[in-house]
């Protein structure tokens, strides 16, 4: 798949749009279509291909202005189990292009989209702040961070991570806090200055390209969520719409700083915390597409990274990771059966949002594996 990486940019006065090969990466249509003046809401990992993305709906940094990435989908070409070529979209196969956004990665092999584009002039730069703070004051955060994002614009994007930084602690994670801004840098200043003002260990404030934002969130097609075979890593996520449960936050950084200390070799683990507008996503019907949910803007993801020799922590590294998990879904006022995960992130035991898919009028045969 990873030679039908064509892109090719239409413009019309109506929508322009780019048809995109089926094995085209994030890390190729941005830049692909930034050369081109345009952009459009695509994922955050730049080895991410777009149909696996867009498949299970597709979260971005620009879903606040645009939607998902499936609400970018005009069409969809793909070969079916049978061999059978076709097209989906809203006036062929409708029932198959309403499966494809969202719940689409076993109904065939994609080939090609066609995604809406918007003209890129004005929004090339984006400012950024990188914030960072002991855990000791993860409920000032938190609490902030909860008043700030009452009234996050559609332009912003707030991002943490919790984890170990050896330079100020070995034993005991601090916070790091990342808001992005499709806006100069004054608006995001303005923005953030609850948070400025608790006075974090550290801040950097930049303004880089568009197309640069990933390498800050370990995302870049070098750094180690693209990194092909060189450890385990089990990824257990949960979502739900903020605010932050801080008590349920508390919780979880404690369990992190207790098994860093018991069992040193998953102290490479940490939080990812992706935090986004949604108001395009929210604007769209849920019955238009089959992503499953659309009221979620918070994407927790605890990364438990070790060795790849190192398969004795198979168990423990399990029991850790669910553990986290079964906190925040807690914290979110969940049963276990209620959990909501992002599909594209989840480890295949994930259940649950897709009960739709048994009500369309059209039976496909969908891959298995």
């Amino acid at each position: 798949m990873g030679a039908m990486n064509s892109i090719e940019v239409f413009t019309a006065e109506e929508q322009s749009y780019a048809i995109v090969g089926g094995g085209a990466r994030i890390g190729d249509l941005n830049p692909a279509l930034a050369a081109a003046g345009y952009r459009t809401t695509t994922g955050v990992c730049e080895c991410v291909g777009l149909a696996g993305l867009a498949l299970g709906g597709g979260h971005g940094r620009l879903q606040g202005q645009y939607g998902l990435v499936a609400d970018q989908t005009l069409s969809t070409r793909l070969v079916l189990a049978n061999g059978s070529i076709v097209t989906a979209s809203a006036t062929s196969h409708p029932d198959l292009f309403w499966a494809l956004r969202g719940a689409g990665h076993y109904f065939g092999i994609v080939t090609e989209f066609k995604l809406k584009i918007y003209p890129a002039a004005g929004h090339e730069s984006w400012a950024i702040s990188i914030n960072t703070f002991p855990g000791s004051r993860l409920e000032e955060v938190c609490s902030t961070v909860n008043t700030i994002v009452e009234h996050q614009p559609a332009e912003a994007v707030h991002m943490s991570m919790i984890s170990l930084n050896p330079a100020i602690s070995t034993t005991d994670p601090i916070i790091t806090y990342i808001a992005f801004y499709d806006s100069p840098a004054s608006a995001l200043a303005a923005h953030i200055e609850p948070l400025i003002a608790l006075q974090p260990l550290s801040t950097t404030s930049e303004v880089v390209p568009y197309t640069a934002l990933s390498k800050f969130l370990l995302s870049s097609a070098d750094a180690v969520a693209c990194w092909p075979n060189a450890a385990s890593l089990l990824r257990f996520p949960v979502d739900f719409h903020t605010p932050y449960n801080i008590s349920a936050m508390r919780q979880v950084y404690d369990l992190m700083a207790r098994t860093f200390r018991e069992t040193p070799a998953l102290n490479q683990t940490w939080l990812a915390i992706e935090g986004y507008s949604d108001q395009a996503v929210r604007s769209v019907p849920d019955e238009e597409t089959s992503f499953p949910w659309r009221g979620d803007n918070l994407l927790i993801s605890p990364f438990v990274i070790y060795g790849a020799g190192e398969r004795g922590l198979d168990g423990k590294a399990r029991e850790f990771v669910e553990g986290i998990r079964k906190i925040l879904n807690a914290g979110a006022g969940r049963k276990p059966e209620e959990l909501h995960a992002y599909v594209n992130y989840g480890n295949g035991r994930e259940k649950g949002g897709m009960g739709r898919l048994g009500s369309g009028k059209e039976v496909f045969v969908v891959f298995a594996y």
